[in-house]
């Protein structure tokens, strides 16, 4: 979902790096980017298991250098990824943007009203981001956001470098899909 997204940053950026758990998908974003003149280095790797994860981020830096940007859209079945991601940035000692991605749950009434952003406070060199999926309203029916809108919108919201971003609405909440 964030292939456009991916494809943007290797426009602008010498080094990035993709971690995924599919090496198929993987390949094919690396071809793709390289049919661009761009390059996408790939960490395939399954952010459920806590010491592979850690251990492909430490390779990772210590091939391709410091991580300044992170674009990490984790699905709440590994609830220690994040931190894990941020312990090991933190240890390279250079200031990264950390932009979250989360689905439109995050954005909801009945959400307990807990600041994201303090997990992170703990990392001096980590300046945290929020970027919020919601979903489109058009012609009086609601419907989830596109692959091309989510990368559209997570490309503005790393470009603006806001706190806390919303892409597509989340309101009116009783109007989601």
């Amino acid at each position: 979902m964030l292939r456009g997204a991916s494809l943007y940053l290797a426009s602008r950026f010498d080094r990035v790096t993709v971690m995924a758990r599919d090496s198929a998908r993987l390949t094919q974003l690396a071809n793709a980017a390289r049919k661009k003149n761009y390059r996408i280095n790939s960490l395939c790797v399954d952010y459920h298991d806590n010491f592979a994860l850690r251990s492909g981020l430490e390779n990772t830096i210590h091939a391709y250098g410091p991580i300044t940007l992170v674009l990490a859209w984790i699905h709440s079945t590994a609830p220690h990824a994040s931190i894990i991601v941020a312990e090991t940035l933190a240890q390279a000692n250079e200031k990264c943007r950390y932009f979250e991605i989360v689905g439109s749950a995050a954005a909801g009434p009945a959400q307990i009203a807990e600041n994201q952003s303090k997990r992170f406070e703990q990392f001096s060199s980590i300046q945290y981001r929020q970027i919020v999926l919601g979903f489109m309203i058009e012609q009086g029916r609601s419907r989830w956001l596109t692959n091309d809108e989510i990368s559209a919108g997570v490309i503005r919201a790393v470009m603006s470098d806001e706190i806390y971003s919303i892409v597509g609405t989340v309101r009116p909440w009783s109007a989601r899909p």
